[in-house]
């Protein structure tokens, strides 16, 4: 009787030991795995997934240029681009506009708004005491795309006239797969509508 029990007991503990190896195992799978296995992942264990999201959210990563291309939808001469063009606009302006793609893995779709909140007020975009900055988030697998504006540029732009340029030049194309067009354009399009904002 004591054999039978003390065969359970070790069954169970060697049963315990390969189930955590597994979570663990999954756990890295989803750290390191790219973004083409995302899906797959998300299917094998939701719960590393959701530690891997909350992990990104808790470890917001510095932002790599203006520019902080985390779900690879640009390429490197689009990300010249776009640097350069903020760049740009930052030297005549003092304004800050920060650029950033999360992939799926990053965060869920009903989380995605509080995510880009939370990533403008953790890397602080805009010159400090002056809350000037924009942060511009998109995301690619949700179809989404999020303005955070400082403070400072709610009093010059609406939330009505961000909405109209995002609707009228950032989606356009986006809808039809172009994310770079359709961000140069949304881009290129607010800054000159805060310089005619400054000048009245």
């Amino acid at each position: 009787m004591n054999f039978i029990k003390k065969h359970i007991a070790i069954c169970l503990l060697v049963f315990i030991v390969c189930s955590n190896s597994y979570s663990q195992m999954n756990y890295n799978l989803v750290s390191y795995s790219s973004n083409k296995d995302s899906s797959k992942i998300k299917l094998q264990n939701p719960y590393a997934l959701k530690v891997h999201r909350q992990y990104f959210w808790d470890n917001i990563p510095e932002p790599i240029n203006w520019v902080s291309d985390f779900d690879t939808i640009f390429t490197n001469k689009n990300l010249h681009v776009l640097d350069s063009t903020i760049n740009q606009f930052n030297t005549e302006t003092g304004i800050q506009i920060g650029v950033i793609t999360l992939d799926t893995f990053c965060v869920s779709k009903e989380n995605f708004s509080d995510l880009s909140l939370h990533i403008a007020n953790v890397w602080g975009v805009g010159i400090k005491d002056k809350d000037n900055g924009i942060l511009i988030s998109i995301s690619k697998g949700y179809r989404q795309i999020r303005i955070n504006n400082g403070k400072e540029i709610e009093k010059i732009i609406s939330d009505k006239e961000t909405k109209s340029i995002i609707d009228n030049y950032f989606i356009p194309s986006f809808k039809t797969g172009d994310y770079y067009e359709g961000t140069l354009t949304g881009l290129i399009e607010y800054m000159n509508l805060i310089k005619r904002k400054q000048k009245k």
